[in-house]
């Protein structure tokens, strides 16, 4: 009896606790610009975002969590198809001069991203504006390495679960409006080199970590 009663008195605690609450699933899209950045010096930040570097999408579902008695403090969790990519410099050696010469290529790389963030929300009447932080973890569905000097494209391979994965941290702002509609704007960076190398694939870099800036729009239901 007592194990019955401590069982009704959660199931209690968590209705009257969503009772109290305001849960939102939304739909969210959007664009990332994705690159090597070396630095946060001004010119290296620069030189990365520009137009023909590698752009791609996201795309998925949301869900976001607001106290009623503290609507400005909360948290979200997603579910999102993102394609993330970066583009690189190798040093390749032709000829028998031993002619270095710098190489350029990029990757893309087809991931089911989870992001967890709290989130800080200030409104303004039937706007508003809010920020975030938090972290995300990601598992490779797939992705290709190409070298933009012979267009030669290469199959990523992973060899193992933990090759598939990448994680790291995020942080953003934005403005809503009626609670519904979301323009925001994200940085997020991978805290693990995702690097494949190999004598067999000499354009894939030694060193990668993704660095994305996104720009998304989402629709509350």
């Amino acid at each position: 009896m007592r194990t019955k009663g401590r069982i009704i008195l959660v199931c209690v605690f968590l209705i009257a606790s969503l009772s109290v609450s305001a849960q939102q699933i939304g739909i969210r899209g959007g664009v990332n610009m994705s690159n090597e950045i070396k630095s946060f010096e001004r010119e290296e930040i620069n030189n990365s975002f520009k137009s023909e570097n590698l752009n791609s999408f996201h795309v998925g579902v949301v869900f976001q969590y607001h106290q009623k008695k503290n609507p400005a403090l909360g948290f979200e969790v997603g579910a999102l198809l993102a394609q993330k990519g970066s583009a690189f410099n190798y040093e390749n050696v032709e000829g028998e001069n031993l002619i270095e010469t710098i190489q350029k290529g990029y990757r893309e790389v087809n991931f089911i991203e989870i992001p967890l963030n709290l989130r800080f929300r200030f409104s303004l009447g039937i706007a508003g504006i809010y920020g975030f932080g938090g972290m995300y973890g990601a598992y490779a569905l797939g992705g290709k390495t190409v070298g933009e000097a012979t267009d030669e494209i290469s199959k990523m391979s992973f060899g193992e679960f933990s090759d598939r994965l990448d994680f790291g941290y995020s942080f953003g702002l934005g403005v809503e409006l009626l609670r519904k509609l979301q323009l925001g704007a994200t940085w997020s960076r991978g805290l693990k080199n995702t690097a494949q190398p190999s004598s067999e694939n000499p354009t894939e870099p030694t060193d990668s970590k993704f660095k994305v800036f996104s720009v998304n729009l989402t629709f509350l239901f």
